[in-house]
């Protein structure tokens, strides 16, 4: 029997090593000669007779974890994006072909869900009018001098398009033809 030796174990333990090593004795030999307990003379013996580890139950995953990590990529990069489309890419450019369940169940096991994105409010018709009235009225300052400091979304049509984001996230509105941030200032002196 081979068994491998530790020298940063527990003395009682690489002792017991040593003693199944050298002899064939018994159970009770073993613990009395090195001070383990019975469970860890068992589990020293069960070693010694089949020294490979155990793997994990069930199949192996189809995707490793290099393309795992680089579908979570495309996936934060790309929030709109199906199922059967992210499977395709899979293919063009890792070379791996995974079925499109498969795509949802990994996105599934790393915490990435499709979510509806939490609400914007629309802006109504005077609110326009007054922004554009402020953006001519300032057109011709400079603004060099002004420190933004707010920052805003606003939609201008419902978004029912599920995105893909963390589960303990909600997505922020995409607004894919129209700007989506208008800013506002103060000048400082």
């Amino acid at each position: 029997m081979d068994i491998k030796l530790e020298l940063n174990q527990n003395p009682k333990t690489l002792h017991c090593r040593l003693l199944i090593q050298d002899g064939n004795q018994s159970r009770a030999e073993l613990m009395r000669l090195s001070g383990a307990s019975r469970t860890t003379v068992s589990r020293l013996l069960r070693e010694a007779k089949d020294p490979k580890p155990k793997g994990k139950p069930g199949r192996k995953p189809k995707l490793p974890s290099s393309p795992r990590k680089k579908l979570r990529l495309m996936a934060y990069k790309s929030p709109t994006l199906s199922n059967t489309q992210l499977a395709m890419m899979m293919e063009e450019k890792k070379g791996i072909q995974v079925s499109r369940w498969t795509i949802g169940r990994t996105l599934k096991s790393m915490s990435i869900v499709r979510k509806k994105p939490r609400p914007v409010p629309d802006l109504t018709d005077i609110q326009k009018q007054r922004r554009l009235a402020w953006c001519l009225k300032h057109r011709e300052t400079d603004w060099s001098r002004t420190v933004f400091s707010d920052e805003s979304r606003f939609q201008f049509s419902a978004n029912t398009m599920r995105l893909l984001c963390s589960n303990k996230k909600k997505p922020v509105a995409l607004d894919m033809d129209t700007p989506k941030e208008l800013w506002f200032g103060e000048e400082y002196p």
